[in-house]
């Protein structure tokens, strides 16, 4: 089976209007202190991400990670399809909801969505 472009972007605009949830896409930065150390702080690189946000259960967490129990997500983050995430990034949904990004599904064909696998961080 082929997709056209045509049909392609008409999936994603059609996945696209079911995001109702925004989210802050974060990267870490290291600054040096003046007693030669480091400190990390965490700056938003996007913010107003338009998102779908999903707790898994059990059953969703062993099928969307192949049963890769060393995944540990608890989280499924969906976003625009050309939204720009990486590992080692994190997404702020709310102030009392910070997730980790475990894996993202950048190499798919007929991308129509970004899907991000992610586990809670405590935040505090």
């Amino acid at each position: 089976m082929v997709l056209s472009s045509a049909d392609l972007e008409y999936m994603r605009q059609c996945q696209e209007a079911l995001l109702p949830d925004t989210c802050s896409i974060q990267t870490n930065t290291r600054t040096q202190t003046v007693f030669g150390g480091s400190t990390t702080s965490w700056a938003d690189v996007a913010t107003a991400v338009e998102c779908r946000v999903v707790r898994l259960d059990q059953r969703a967490r062993n099928e969307e990670s192949g049963e890769q129990a060393q995944l540990q997500a608890d989280w499924m983050v969906t976003l625009h399809h050309d939204q720009s995430i990486a590992l080692g990034q994190r997404i702020v949904v709310s102030s009392s909801l910070t997730l980790e990004p475990v894996d993202i599904n950048n190499d798919r064909s007929w991308k129509n969505v970004t899907r991000v696998l992610c586990r809670e961080l405590a935040t505090g």
